[in-house]
């Protein structure tokens, strides 16, 4: 009788955990943008103080996206961060970190879910399990290939930057900050074709590519959704700019017509189809050297 006592109040306990979460998580989905507020954005040590133009009226967080100019700032690369205090029209004062990243070296361009993170998204019982309550979890092998990319990929004393380019919800991804460094949000939209998301994507890229034209990227993606076709894409308009292409294949999209489609006049050594097997050995490749 004991035990089965100490069996039920667990099975509630972890009910109720899992119904605080989701509770919470959802908040993120109800949240209403502010429109109209202007940001201003003084970093320590930089000679300028930033204007960011208005935010958008959105069904969800008022997001602005811009580039800024902040004048002279003394950072060095692979050091510490400097410390932005954001202010707005409505007084509020948020903290922010800046992160300084070269103009040059490398870096690694990721989609998120179900290339480093199990998202499911395939599957609607499942996503929606993975989104509501359930703490991240990494694709098995990614963070420890990560940290290897960090140290393989650090040219001239140039640490690799990492840049994550998702068409999830901004709502969902910020139901689990500490799992992303940085990421690319788009307002939620339900129904998107194929065809919405490559064009999100692929324009999200070309910020990147526009920003640091210098920068030569390792790009990481999965099949479940349209990785191969921006990936393609980005790899034809930008020469050079994609060093290497890395597709996890996921799911059941994986015909080698698609692949030969999305691929097309892209060399067959620039791009490199991996399963859950093969994450392991993906640290033996030398892409600081151009091998894929």
């Amino acid at each position: 009788m004991i035990h089965a006592a100490k069996d039920t109040l667990k099975v509630v306990n972890d009910f109720e955990n899992k119904l605080t979460t989701a509770v919470e998580r959802m908040k993120l989905f109800g949240t209403i943008g502010v429109p109209e507020v202007h940001i201003k954005v003084p970093v320590q040590g930089c000679s300028h103080e930033s204007k960011l133009p208005n935010t958008e009226f959105n069904l969800e967080l008022g997001f602005v996206s811009a580039d800024a100019s902040l004048g002279s700032c003394p950072f060095t690369a692979g050091t510490a961060l400097k410390t932005a205090k954001l202010s707005s029209d409505d007084s509020d004062t948020p903290s922010a970190t800046v992160f300084y990243s070269s103009s040059e070296g490398l870096g690694v361009i990721l989609d998120v879910d179900d290339s480093i993170k199990i998202t499911n998204v395939l599957n609607k019982s499942l996503v929606t399990e993975n989104t509501l309550y359930k703490d991240p979890v990494p694709v098995a092998g990614m963070p420890d290939l990560y940290s290897h990319l960090l140290k393989s990929l650090t040219t001239k004393s140039i640490p690799p930057q990492f840049l994550y380019v998702s068409g999830s919800p901004s709502n969902y991804t910020l139901s689990s900050p500490s799992f992303f460094s940085l990421i690319f949000r788009k307002p939620m939209i339900s129904g998107d074709a194929d065809e919405g998301k490559v064009d999100y994507k692929v324009k999200q890229i070309n910020r990147i590519q526009g920003m640091y034209p210098k920068k030569r990227f390792l790009a990481v993606g999965d099949s479940t959704e349209m990785d191969p076709e921006v990936c393609g894409k980005i790899f034809k308009q930008h020469e050079g700019f994609l060093r290497c292409i890395w597709i996890h294949m996921d799911g059941a999209k994986n015909s080698q017509a698609r692949f030969d489609a999305a691929f097309e006049g892209i060399p067959k050594d620039k791009y490199r189809l991996y399963k859950d097997s093969d994450i392991g050995t993906l640290k033996d490749i030398d892409v600081a050297r151009g091998k894929c």
